[in-house]
């Protein structure tokens, strides 16, 4: 899109929101439409997760998934277009929320909160609902990459100071940690997407679609280091301008006194909670095109659960052990064990 044709869009998106939303989503049609590299390639993805759908089906799933990114663009506009005093009751009037008994629970106890979304759906407003609902009740941080990573998290900071409640964004560094660290020891939110991965020693590897799937471990450290009751969150558009924000119940986390294991395993089923979402409404995930590159595309789980689960365990421990997280959490626990030391004997 050049120049002016960008400047007239973002007019449209001001001026008439879902007459936006409707060019967007046959704009995604037609970037995807059959014969074209991008539709291949996403084709390619929904027939690695799911085989066993006949090809009209996977073709209809790459025009759906093909509107509901290209929709977000403009949702996402409308977001950066408003103002402080105009967002809150936007974000009021768009969304409805179910599962809040789930979210008022984690709120009511004094034990810190982890809650995870995927880039799903309109995750953005999935991510201010959750800052709304909570901050008033606990401090909340909000992880995102850093910009020189993800262009978007600069976008993702300014609407959450747009609601100016005492919200923070964080960033996936060693700064944005110990803020991480702050908030749940004092009992405070922690929201994560832990559906991105960079290749580190911090990856592992867990099952997802009947293949392994790269995986970042800081969303079950955290919420295992800390005993966090750990909430899953979806938005599912319900319509243009429509968004359901769905709490479901917390994800069990496995507490064997063996971090490693603890991690890898809360880590798997987090990724389960998230596979189970996206084989019910797999359109409105945004990483479709790039999922062969996010798993061993020609490496099938095994279908005997110890062969898999021992060679992974001990994987997971290996990169576990290389980690710079982990040689950072350690350190910063011996400085914290010397302070608490020297403490005493004064």
């Amino acid at each position: 899109m050049n120049r002016t044709a960008s400047r007239a869009f973002r007019g449209l998106v001001r001026n008439a929101p879902s007459v936006a939303a409707f060019a967007a989503r046959h704009c995604g049609e037609f970037r995807y439409r059959p014969g074209t590299a991008r539709h291949e390639q996403m084709r390619r993805s929904f027939h690695a997760a799911f085989p066993e759908r006949p090809e009209q089906e996977l073709d209809a799933l790459v025009r759906a998934t093909a509107r509901s990114s290209h929709q977000y663009m403009v949702e996402q506009y409308e977001l950066d277009y408003l103002t402080p005093a105009e967002l809150p009751g936007f974000i009021r009037r768009s969304a409805t929320v179910t599962g809040a008994e789930h979210l008022e629970a984690a709120l009511a106890s004094p034990k810190p909160v982890v809650v995870f979304t995927p880039h799903y759906g309109n995750f953005a407003m999935a991510c201010l609902t959750l800052v709304m609902e909570s901050a008033p009740r606990k401090q909340v941080s909000i992880f995102f990459n850093p910009p020189e990573k993800n262009p978007y998290a600069p976008r993702m900071r300014k609407l959450i100071e747009k609601l100016d409640c005492g919200a923070q964004a964080l960033h996936n560094d060693r700064s944005g940690l110990l803020k991480a660290f702050r908030t749940l020891h004092k009992g405070g939110l922690i929201g994560m997407m832990p559906d991105v991965f960079d290749y580190e020693a911090a990856t592992i590897f867990v099952p997802f679609f009947q293949r392994f799937a790269f995986a970042m471990t800081g969303t079950a450290f955290l919420a295992r280091k800390y005993d966090a009751t750990l909430l899953p969150l979806y938005a599912e558009r319900t319509g243009t301008g429509r968004f359901n924000i769905r709490f479901d119940r917390p994800v069990d986390i496995v507490k064997t006194g063996d971090m490693d294991h603890d991690v890898w395993h809360t880590t798997a089923a987090i990724f389960r909670t998230i596979e189970e979402q996206l084989r019910c409404e797999p359109e409105h995930w945004m990483y479709w095109d790039t999922f062969l590159g996010r798993v061993y595309p020609n490496v099938t789980v095994p279908s005997d659960d110890v062969q898999w689960e021992d060679s992974l365990a001990s994987i997971a421990r290996r990169f576990w052990a290389r980690s710079p997280l982990a040689h950072f959490v350690q350190e910063l626990d011996g400085r914290r064990s010397i302070a608490a030391a020297a403490g005493s004997a004064a």
